[in-house]
């Protein structure tokens, strides 16, 4: 073949690839939309509060069904409103203290109750589940302040006891009305040396086993107090309480809650809760409690 032929060949080919490429590009493709679907997502809530009914001056609650302490447990909105408003007049969300003023007069002493062994104040701290909430895990957390004189003075009664079982006496002496089936102790106390408190965290539950709240969209609900009253543990004596240097001591209480959704259980839950942002977590006025009193008295 002639060189100038070979090269009108090369010529003609790389024409008709031209040629194909450019039919290609003016082929009609078979294609069809769809409407758009939209999927919303509404952000759900845990919102709970914490109340104890109002007491005189003698200790007594002034939230009453007849002459007994109102029960509240249950879902109704005789706490607080369907809007989370606080709607009874006869509870508080800041504890009886002196500090707030709901205890004055109790024969000059500004702590507010003149406590003698085994003399009781009505409490019954009640955690509200509000309505619409998320289900939810709730637990409650006490802490009892003079953990020194309290674990000396239980040590005292019960040679060779350790100081976590000697705080836990002090608990259960000065608790009135704990149920283990409703409020079951998680993990063991957290005696504090620097702050000289007891801190014990109780899980709320059904039957000992820790519960989950569930969702109600139509009230609120109120579950059954942790205790109903505390008292000067009966085994102290005017020698006892002698160690209790300002002759006082206090019992706060704190609750929270956290969604049941996306955790195996409770324990995952508060682990998750415990690693979260602190500043993520809202932490509402009604979720503490507290209580004063003056072990001046005994025998």
């Amino acid at each position: 073949m002639k060189k100038s032929t070979k090269k009108k060949i090369v010529t003609i080919a790389m024409a008709i690839c031209v040629l194909a490429l450019g039919a290609a590009g003016t082929l009609a493709y078979f294609a069809d939309t769809t409407k758009e679907a939209t999927n919303t997502f509404t952000i759900g809530k845990v919102d709970i509060g914490l109340t104890e009914g109002l007491v005189d001056a003698t200790g007594k609650t002034q939230d009453l069904d007849g002459t007994a302490m109102k029960d509240h447990t249950g879902s109704n909105a005789e706490i607080y409103d369907v809007k989370g408003v606080l709607a009874n007049t006869n509870r508080t969300e800041t504890g009886n203290n002196a500090d707030n003023g709901l205890v004055q007069d109790n024969d000059g002493n500004k702590y507010g109750y003149a406590m003698a062994p085994g003399k009781q104040v009505d409490k019954d701290p009640v955690v509200t589940v509000m309505k619409g909430s998320e289900p939810c895990y709730v637990r409650m957390i006490v802490t009892l302040d003079h953990k020194n004189e309290f674990v000396q003075v239980f040590k005292g009664l019960k040679p060779g006891t350790t100081d976590v079982q000697a705080a836990i006496a002090a608990l259960e002496g000065t608790f009135v009305g704990y149920d283990a089936n409703t409020w079951k102790v998680a993990g063991t106390p957290v005696l504090d040396n620097e702050k000289n408190t007891i801190t014990v965290t109780f899980n709320y539950c059904t039957d000992g086993t820790e519960a989950i709240v569930a969702k109600n969209t139509d009230s609120n609900t109120n579950l059954a107090p942790i205790i109903t009253g505390v008292k000067f543990p009966n085994q102290i004596t005017s020698k006892d309480a002698a160690v209790f240097t300002d002759s006082t001591f206090s019992v706060k209480f704190y609750a929270e809650a956290i969604q049941a959704d996306g955790f195996d259980d409770a324990a995952a839950a508060w682990t998750a809760m415990a690693g979260q942002d602190p500043f993520t977590v809202e932490a509402a006025p009604a979720a503490s409690s507290g209580e004063t009193t003056d072990p001046t008295s005994g025998n």
